[in-house]
């Protein structure tokens, strides 16, 4: 009789979750601090559903990416995220957490925990310790350490590279606004042009890594030179109005090709990068995967099995001919 009750109690709870997650989801998408309120709401009411906590580690976990506000604010964001990440896998049931894709969502966490360490550590070393200790209750396999190479998945349609930076190194880059360049000239390798969102370059790479696990091939690790020349390439792309995985540029009144693939990211990373797409147009990752996805080369090249680091670049501007623009590329160890 008991597990009669508990088989027809179970759907009904399932329901539920998946009502309250519903609503959450139309207000917070309207205007997030909303969507936090009435998450608070029913947290307030009922401590036992789990839907609330996944919104307010979204919530925090966009904070994380505020370059506006300091670092050690941004980092107690981090570790609120994953608070609620802890509380909701608590509290969801395993077909809810397939519902919503939560290993997908925990490898994300994990990715931008990663990223936001390396600009922590060499600052704030209680607070890299006391964040590590978080993520790995909620994620066992998440590895970090300080002064070694990090390592981060991402795709490209040619072929892979190998590349190791500490973070000091990578530090010691210096910072280029995309506004200040003249990308009529050839790069000199040193250029750091923001990205337009991190958030959504984690995003596509952790949707590669997961298509690469099902696939039983090693995750791909970020690696920020690599980064720095997808960016700069987006970026050229974008101010120059053209669409090539090769680096040109106009003289007499012409565009042409100045620079190999290979050859420009050999400027920005000192080791044997082989692959490299590029898409635009789409303005969020899962709509630049599903265009790789389905490319043959492209699909190919995110499940490279000989690439271990990635480098991802997502640039926008409004004056260019497709707006969004994306590029990805890998190297071997």
């Amino acid at each position: 009789m008991n597990s009669a009750l508990l088989t027809i109690c179970f759907p009904v709870l399932f329901s539920n979750e998946s009502h309250v997650f519903t609503r959450i989801e139309k207000v917070y998408a309207k205007n997030n601090l909303k969507g936090i309120e009435l998450a608070n709401n029913y947290i307030h009411r009922n401590k036992s559903i789990a839907s609330p906590y996944f919104f307010k580690l979204n919530h925090e976990l966009e904070a994380v990416e505020n370059k506006e506000i300091s670092l050690l604010n941004r980092s107690t964001h981090l570790s609120n995220a994953l608070s609620f990440g802890q509380k909701f896998e608590k509290l969801a049931n395993d077909e809810f957490e397939q519902k919503i894709n939560w290993e997908l969502k925990k490898e994300e966490i994990k990715e931008a925990t990663s990223a936001f360490l390396n600009q922590l550590e060499n600052t704030h070393a209680s607070k890299t310790k006391l964040i590590v200790t978080k993520v790995k209750k909620l994620c066992p396999t998440f590895e970090y350490e300080v002064e070694k190479p990090i390592i981060t998945t991402i795709e490209t349609p040619n072929k892979s590279v190998l590349i190791e930076k500490t973070p000091v190194e990578l530090t010691e880059k210096p910072s280029t606004n995309s506004s200040t360049l003249n990308f009529n000239t050839l790069p000199l390798g040193i250029e750091n042009i923001p990205s337009a969102n991190e958030q959504q370059e984690i995003k596509i790479i952790a949707l590669i890594n997961a298509e690469r696990k099902k696939k039983g091939l090693k995750t791909l690790v970020i690696n920020k030179d690599l980064c720095r020349a997808a960016r700069y390439h987006a970026s050229d792309l974008a101010n120059q109005g053209y669409f090539d995985h090769n680096t040109h540029n106009v003289k007499n009144n012409k565009m042409i090709k100045e620079l190999g693939t290979f050859e420009r990211i050999g400027l920005f990373y000192k080791g044997f990068a082989n692959t490299e797409n590029i898409a635009g147009g789409n303005a969020t990752a899962e709509g630049t995967y599903q265009q790789w996805f389905h490319s043959k080369g492209h699909h190919e090249n995110m499940l490279n099995e000989s690439a271990t680091k990635v480098g991802i670049g997502f640039i926008v501007n409004e004056n260019s001919p497709y707006t969004y623009y994306w590029v990805f590329c890998t190297a071997v160890e």
